[in-house]
């Protein structure tokens, strides 16, 4: 009887700690951006007026930012985080006054609701106003390795 038990509070110990461990992998992640990572607009009329991340988990918004900066480290966006609860998107304006050709870098940082793991990443999208013969076109831009810059 006594090892039946013992047996049976081992199984649920186990079961526990896989519950647990699978709980652990829930950090939000980004699941959608928009704009997309090296994308390349060919008019500041493409880009879109806002730009928005969607996550695996939900948000906490008082933790949580995006910020989007030109290569000389000006701040392009408005600082107007908002976020979308059902959707777990969060989006900031851009000002698009602030724009002109070159590489604009995306920094996040996200705070889950779910399981109070912070993550942070960045990403590259660019502006190619030169006259091309399809301005509609948007290719993904070809970049070598480099480090993410930190928040």
């Amino acid at each position: 009887m006594i090892l039946k038990v013992s047996f049976a509070v081992v199984i649920f110990s186990i079961f526990e700690m896989i519950l647990l461990c699978l709980s652990v992998y829930g950090h939000a992640s980004p699941t959608a951006y928009n704009p997309q990572q090296n994308q390349i607009f060919h008019s500041i009329q493409l880009i879109p007026d806002k730009l928005t991340i969607v996550f695996s988990d939900t948000p906490e918004i008082k933790a949580s930012g995006i910020k989007v900066i030109d290569d000389k480290n000006n701040r392009i966006d408005k600082n107007d985080l908002t976020l979308n609860i059902l959707e777990k998107k969060l989006s900031v304006s851009i000002d698009k006054s602030k724009l002109h050709a070159g590489k604009y870098i995306v920094k996040w940082i996200v705070l889950s609701k779910e399981d109070g793991y912070l993550t942070k990443g960045a990403y590259v999208f660019s502006l190619n106003n030169n006259n091309s013969s399809n301005p509609q076109q948007q290719k993904p831009a070809i970049t070598s390795s480099q480090s993410l810059p930190t928040y």
